[in-house]
């Protein structure tokens, strides 16, 4: 009788044995917790502390949490998805979150200084089929008008953008960093980033200096001298002020992908000491024409930042299918990263740089195409013969250029 109720034991823990029965598990975000779109926030919140006790017990499982077509708005001054201490997931599980599609799930946070997305040791994460923005306007333009002075310019702001006042209002908002103007060209309604003169000239603006002159018409006092020569009047300008929080906000992870999403209106988030990340069908995009005008911009910062100056190598990066247009600063930001693949991307008409990138190994790019803007000006990449500085390959360089000098660094010959 012993014999037999020790083999029953064992073969109860067999079963139970979760490296060996693994299992899919879907939950409807909806149903299961009770989610409102008017906050979703809550449910958010109970969806994640249930997956951490769920592979708690099944660590190998995977667990789908399915959100429904709509618009889902995120309040409060946290992040709407905030991945709890310790969410361990076994070598063979992984969480998905995943909407209906860019055109039908959309995330939308509220909060100015919320970071959307925020995670510290998560490993085996996916997101997928979902659009990320805001529920308020994040950029704005207007029309060089009046007499333009050597340290101040007069704009009348286009029909339905934010002034400056609702842009440096925005909670979260440090009134010393991240504004700046930038020229323009019409385009037939797309508008580029003005690249004359190797397009380095964003222009500092001062929030204390500037004020509205009529209705629609402000006059922007501006950090130094000398633009009476660089603004005329008819110009369009692109009037840049970061914002708080980021879209994503990940360090010490592994095995992250994200697939098939969008994002709007914030654009930038970082990703520090990390393993193996996927980027794919990924995109940021401008809103639509409001009054007819076509945005210059897509959002107040950058795009994608993976790892950071100061930190350690990270490893394994793939951008793959990706259209990343007309962000605020860097449409992508690659820092110290040893095994990089960027594929069939295309990055357009940044304020900054299209591609950024700093003391990276093993790089390979492969149909990467920037349009009206550059990539790297004073930053390094690795070659046999030790960190070489790379020229600075502007919009109209062929990709063969770019692929060549690459090949180069694998040489170690020097630039």
């Amino acid at each position: 009788m012993f014999k037999l109720k020790f083999i029953l034991f064992l073969i109860f823990i067999f079963i139970s044995d979760n490296s060996v029965f693994s299992a899919v598990v879907t939950w409807d975000f909806k149903s299961k917790f009770k989610a409102d779109a008017s906050d979703a926030k809550p449910a958010m919140d109970n969806a994640l502390d249930a997956a951490k006790l769920h592979f708690m017990r099944k660590p190998d499982d995977t667990v789908i949490l399915e959100i429904s077509e709509g618009v889902w708005n995120f309040k409060g001054k946290k992040a709407p998805i905030n991945f709890p201490k310790r969410f361990i997931i076994g070598e063979k599980g992984r969480f998905i979150i995943q909407g209906e599609g860019i055109r039908k799930t959309e995330l939308i946070t509220a909060e100015g200084e919320a970071t959307t997305i925020e995670g510290s040791g998560i490993k085996r994460l996916t997101f997928v089929g979902i659009h990320f923005s805001r529920n308020y306007y994040t950029v704005s333009q207007g029309i060089v008008v009046g007499e333009i002075q050597s340290k101040r310019v007069t704009l009348k702001i286009d029909k339905g953008f934010p002034s400056p006042e609702d842009l440096w209002s925005i909670k979260g908002k440090p009134l010393k960093q991240g504004k700046y103007l930038k020229k323009y060209d019409y385009n037939d309604g797309d508008p580029l980033v003005h690249i004359e003169d190797e397009g380095r000239r964003q222009v500092p603006w001062i929030v204390k200096e500037t004020w509205e002159v009529s209705p629609g018409v402000w006059s922007f006092g501006l950090r130094k001298s000398g633009w009476d020569s660089y603004f005329k009047k008819g110009d369009l300008v692109g009037i840049k002020c970061k914002h708080g929080g980021h879209a994503y906000r990940f360090s010490g992870v592994e095995d992250i992908i994200f697939k098939d999403c969008l994002w709007t209106h914030r654009t930038r988030g970082i990703v520090k000491n990390f393993k193996k990340l996927q980027w794919i069908n990924c995109s940021t995009e401008r809103l639509p024409p409001v009054n007819g005008r076509t945005p210059c911009l897509s959002t107040p910062g950058g795009g994608p930042q993976f790892g950071h100056k100061t930190d350690e190598m990270s490893h394994d990066l793939v951008i793959r299918n990706c259209n990343f247009t007309s962000s605020g600063d860097d449409n992508i930001g690659i820092f110290k990263v040893d095994g990089v693949l960027i594929k069939n991307t295309v990055s357009v008409n940044s304020f900054g740089r299209c591609i950024t990138m700093f003391k990276l190994k093993n790089v390979t790019l492969e149909n990467v195409t920037i349009i009206n803007g550059y990539i790297d000006q004073g930053y390094f990449i690795r070659g046999n013969s030790g960190w070489v500085k790379r020229i600075n390959i502007p919009a109209y360089y062929k990709n063969e250029v770019l692929n060549e000098f690459i090949e180069k660094t694998k040489t170690g010959d020097d630039q």
